[in-house]
Formats: C-alpha cells, sequence, structure tokens
C-alpha cells in the first residue's frame, strides 16, 4: 500500500486530478515491483477509471496531461494498466488510511 497527506502545490487540485496522481505516484513507488505485469488499479473516481482505461479524455486538460504522465510512465515498464471503479462505501482501503 502507498499512501500519504496532500502538501502544496496539490492540495488545490481537484479531487480527480489529485486521484490520477495518486495512481501515477502509486506507480512510480512500486514499478521495481510490478514491472513487465498487467497492473489493475482501484479507485473510487469513475472519472479517474476513465482517463486511465481510455488513456485520456476531453473534458479536463489537467486530467489529460496527467493521464498522458501516467501512460508515458506505464508503457513500456507494464504489461497493461487497467482501472476499475469501486464504491466510495466499499473503498475500505480509503476508509481506514
Amino acid at each position: 500500500m502507498v499512501r500519504g497527506l496532500w502538501q502544496p502545490p496539490w492540495d488545490t487540485e481537484h479531487i480527480n486530478v489529485l486521484e490520477l496522481i495518486a495512481i501515477y505516484l502509486a506507480l512510480r513507488a512500486l514499478l521495481p515491483f510490478i514491472q513487465a505485469k498487467h497492473v489493475l488499479g482501484r479507485t473510487d473516481r469513475s472519472v479517474a477509471v476513465y482517463y486511465v482505461n481510455h488513456q485520456g479524455g476531453t473534458r479536463s486538460l489537467h486530467c489529460l496531461k496527467m493521464a498522458q504522465r501516467l501512460h508515458f510512465r506505464a508503457f513500456p515498464r507494464l504489461a497493461s494498466l487497467k482501472a476499475v471503479h469501486i464504491p466510495g462505501d466499499l473503498n475500505q482501503a480509503a476508509v481506514t488510511s
């Protein structure tokens, strides 16, 4: 598990951007252990799921840039990267952190 608190300048970002940043930071921290593997990210933000699975989107420039950065980091290091939605009330890891 990777976790932490948002510090400036990130603490003013939109929650959807923060969720993509969290996925990026987790990948960066865990990359030595997950290289060449299929990775499934679980998040309670459906927008983050969309941007990861579609390698971007058109609604938010900030989310698009973060998704591009995330995928640039992931490929070619990972076999694949996908995300699934976990409803907030079932996201026990977020609740207990």
